[in-house]
C-alpha cells in the first residue's frame, strides 16, 4: 500500500526529533515507506500480465480500508526496527489473508495483526540503549490516517545495507464502500 505524500509528510514531523537523535541508525527515504501485503520474490517480466489479472481479480470485491496509526514501535529480530502501526482493523486483516491465501507457498507474507511501515533500522543496542529509545517511541504521539483506495504491485531493488526503491509495475484500485441510507 502506497502511502500519500501528506502522510509521508506527517511521518517525517512526527519523527524529526528521533532521526536527530539517532542519526546512525539506516533511516529509510520516506518515498520509500509503503505498508507491505506480501512479498513475491522475482517475478519475469513475461508473467506481468497474468500476475496483474490474478491481482485484479482477488481484489474485484475488496473494499476500502481506513487505517488509523496508534504508536511508534521497536521490533528485535536479528536488528532492531522501527515501525509505525496502525490499529488493527478486520478489512485489512481479511486483505492480508486473501492475499496469503491466493499466492500461498509463493512468497513471505504480510503480517496480517497489524499494517505497519518499516521506518528504520539498527544492530541490537544493550539493554539501556534499547530502554531508552523504547521510552522514546512511546512518548511519540501520532495522528496519521490513512484511507487504503488502491494496492501497488511494486519491484522493490535493494541495494547495500537495507537501502531499498521501491518502482511501481500496476496499480488496482479497491472498491468504494457504500453508505448506509
Amino acid at each position: 500500500i502506497e502511502l500519500p505524500l501528506a502522510v509521508k509528510d506527517q511521518i517525517g514531523k512526527e519523527t524529526i526529533k528521533l532521526f536527530e537523535d539517532y542519526k546512525e541508525f539506516l533511516w529509510y527515504d520516506p518515498q520509500e515507506y509503503r505498508i507491505v501485503l506480501h512479498v513475491l520474490h522475482a517475478v519475469d517480466g513475461e508473467l506481468l500480465p497474468k500476475l496483474q489479472e490474478k491481482v485484479e481479480a482477488m481484489l474485484f470485491e475488496v473494499n476500502t480500508i481506513q487505517l488509523f496509526a496508534h504508536a511508534y514501535v521497536i521490533k528485535i529480530a536479528s536488528r532492531i526496527d522501527i515501525k509505525l502501526e496502525f490499529q488493527r482493523e478486520a478489512h485489512f486483516t481479511r486483505l492480508v489473508r486473501l492475499i496469503a491465501d491466493t499466492f500461498a507457498g509463493v512468497g513471505i507474507p504480510g503480517d496480517d495483526n497489524y499494517a505497519s511501515v518499516a521506518l528504520a533500522r539498527y544492530k541490537i543496542p544493550s539493554k539501556q540503549q534499547y530502554s531508552h529509545l523504547k521510552n522514546k517511541l512511546e512518548r511519540l504521539e501520532t495522528a496519521v490516517e490513512l484511507a487504503v483506495t488502491e494496492v501497488t504491485v511494486c519491484k522493490m531493488t535493494e541495494f547495500g545495507k537495507g537501502a531499498r526503491v521501491g518502482e511501481a509495475l500496476f496499480t488496482v484500485p479497491l472498491v468504494a464502500k457504500k453508505t448506509e441510507m
